[in-house]
């Protein structure tokens, strides 16, 4: 078992592969949790390495211990942004670099999904993500993620009845609550910087979601099981 567990910041989940053998093994399986692994790092070089530092991922990572993260495939940038290529610690505020926020590719997917047809401009998702790390080291950000915060832990803990949390991402309890509540949070940091989700050329001052096609919703609505709608 890993020293502890770190916790994706979109879903709350574990940012890693874990151990499922308590969970009842007819909603959950080795195959259906393996989206847990695909882990990328949201980051942001120092602004003394880079005067204009921009967010970018990192690539794909393996989780470790404590936090930290090795990336899967050396990466010069890495090394010339955030002084390492070899190791990376994920909320720890106490790093020579900014911090560090891992997201599942699987949770950033539907996120951009959600925003479409806007796309969405890293730097102030990283922003918004970064406002809600707790000082010091912390294995998650500070958002109420519903059960999954029950759950959350130095481990996780594994609860019957509570399954859903480590299955598919479309199976996650109030998601299209959550995505309205980091894509409002952008909108906020739109008001600080001169760059956002960018809108379309007939839209303003609409929030993200208000703003989507119908079509789109009920696409959405019904990648969810009835459970995670009501």
């Amino acid at each position: 078992m890993s020293s502890n567990d770190a916790y994706c910041a979109i879903c709350g989940a574990p940012a890693h592969d874990i151990d499922i053998d308590s969970y009842d093994t007819s909603r959950v399986s080795d195959e259906s949790a393996a989206w847990l692994d695909r882990v990328n790092i949201l980051a942001k070089a120092s602004q003394r390495r880079q005067r204009d530092a921009e967010a970018f991922f990192t690539g794909p990572v393996n989780y470790r211990d404590y936090n930290w993260y090795e990336p899967v495939a050396a990466n010069m940038q890495l090394e010339e942004q955030l002084g390492s290529d070899s190791e990376l610690r994920v909320y720890d505020w106490t790093e020579p670099h900014d911090v560090l926020v891992p997201l599942h590719d699987d949770c950033y997917d539907l996120l951009k999904k959600v925003a479409a047809p806007r796309n969405i401009t890293l730097d102030v998702i990283y922003e918004t993500l970064r406002s809600h790390c707790p000082d010091g080291v912390a294995l998650a950000l500070d958002y109420d993620y519903g059960d999954a915060s029950t759950c959350q832990g130095e481990h996780w803990k594994r609860i019957g009845g509570m399954e859903y949390l480590v299955a598919s991402p479309t199976n996650i309890p109030r998601v299209e609550e959550f995505m309205e509540l980091i894509l409002a949070d952008s909108k906020l940091q739109e008001s600080d910087e001169s760059f956002a989700v960018s809108p379309q050329k007939d839209d303003t001052n609409k929030d993200a979601l208000n703003s989507l096609p119908g079509e789109l919703m009920s696409s959405m609505l019904e990648s969810l099981d009835y459970d995670s709608i009501f």
